[in-house]
């Protein structure tokens, strides 16, 4: 009998030994997949960027920690095989530290304020560039004489105002944007009163959302003008001594309105959408497709506006 059952034992033996080890598979599907890693969390950057929640200049801050690629090479060769989860879980890890690191790369030595005053200090011109999301804006100029280049007050409940001045000889770069705190900034309120040089020839871009924005140019030495609003609320009371200025505003469900002071010729282009669009045209008669004062060729001080609407109301006196 017992002859008979190590006979009948043996094929199953057989059949044991030539089963595949499922061991060394577990063990091959433990490998990190770490390409498909880095492109996973790539991809959360990207998107994270698109809808606002990072600013795009953290790349210029993230590329100084490529030595953790090396590092999670070095773990995925190391334990990948032994503790490949672990692994996975030190490369995101990794992956953080890099990110959150450019963050604060970029962010530099920057603080949030809620006042300024930069001096002039030899500045014959400036590019002033200014990013508000939602509440009260208020510009206009310094007294004659002022010797500060800016002079302002920012009011932001949660957050202040970040303020940058780059001086290159006798031209400076002014930036002025709010505290870039995304999940903080669309629940607040900001309201700022800023203030410019009369002396300095200017040239302005400005970004506002769902702001009441009342820009009172009159005194100012501007040459060029960039605005970008959402459902906005903006009056603009145009320079009325810069001889020529070009001013381009692109504006969406917003309520727009141009003020050309008195002695200014202007000439008005626009692209509209649905929009309604009023224009004194005393002043400003349409020639052709465009609304144009008619002395603009020979006037000393004038104003080009080139307008881009959409669903807005714009008015022009």
């Amino acid at each position: 009998m017992s002859r008979r059952s190590n006979r009948s034992e043996s094929p199953s033996r057989s059949s044991r030994q030539s089963r595949p080890s499922r061991r060394g598979s577990g063990k091959s599907s433990k490998n990190l997949p770490l390409a498909g890693i880095v492109l996973l969390m790539a991809g959360v950057i990207l998107l994270l960027q698109t809808t606002g929640v990072l600013p795009w200049d953290m790349w210029l801050g993230l590329w100084r920690f490529w030595p953790l690629l090396v590092i999670a090479l070095g773990i995925q060769i190391l334990f990948g095989r032994k503790i490949g989860w672990w692994a996975t879980v030190l490369v995101i890890g990794a992956i953080l530290v890099a990110i959150g690191g450019a963050l604060l790369v970029g962010a530099g030595n920057e603080k949030p304020v809620d006042s300024v005053a930069e001096p002039l200090i030899g500045l014959e011109s400036a590019d002033v560039s200014i990013k508000f999301v939602a509440g009260d804006l208020a510009l206009k100029s310094l007294p004659a004489g002022s010797p500060n280049l800016v002079e302002g007050q920012f009011g932001t409940e949660g957050q202040g105002a970040r303020v940058q001045l780059i001086r290159s000889q006798n031209k400076g770069k002014l930036l002025i944007s709010i505290d870039r705190q995304p999940w903080i900034r669309w629940f607040s309120k900001a309201s700022w009163k800023l203030a410019l040089s009369q002396t300095t020839k200017l040239t302005m871009d400005l970004d506002v959302g769902a702001a009441d924005a009342k820009l009172d140019l009159r005194e100012l030495k501007l040459s060029e003008l960039n605005v970008n609003a959402g459902a906005a609320n903006v009056e603009i009371v145009m320079p009325a001594s810069a001889g020529n200025v070009v001013a381009s505003i692109n504006a969406g469900a917003a309520d727009i309105t141009l003020v050309i002071p008195q002695g200014v010729s202007a000439k008005i282009k626009k692209r509209t959408g649905v929009s309604s669009f009023a224009i004194d045209a005393g002043r400003f008669p349409l020639s052709g497709d465009v609304y144009v004062s008619p002395d603009f060729e020979a006037a000393k001080n004038r104003v080009t506006i080139n307008l881009e609407i959409g669903a807005a109301n714009v008015t022009v006196k």
